[in-house]
């Protein structure tokens, strides 16, 4: 997976494209009132949704690709000096 800043795009191998402003992407858990349930949810920019406006539809590879792909980013920031 890979960010396109000029194009405020995150790209999946498998090609597939989604929008995200400035590329920031965000991880968040809530309570979803409809199911009476906590839910984990996926967000672009400041307080988009990401991969649609309610249904967030990716495949279990594009989610693993996206949570190594922050755990990487992670990883990161807790080395640079």
């Amino acid at each position: 997976m890979k960010v396109d800043f000029k194009n405020n795009e995150v790209i999946f191998s498998n090609g597939r494209k989604e929008y995200a402003n400035n590329g920031i992407l965000g991880i968040s858990e809530g309570y979803d009132d409809i199911f009476g349930k906590i839910t984990v949810e996926v967000s672009e920019g400041y307080d988009g949704g990401f991969g649609g406006f309610c249904e967030q539809i990716f495949t279990k590879e594009e989610k693993r690709e996206l949570a190594d792909w922050a755990i990487e980013l992670w990883n990161r920031w807790v080395e640079q000096k």
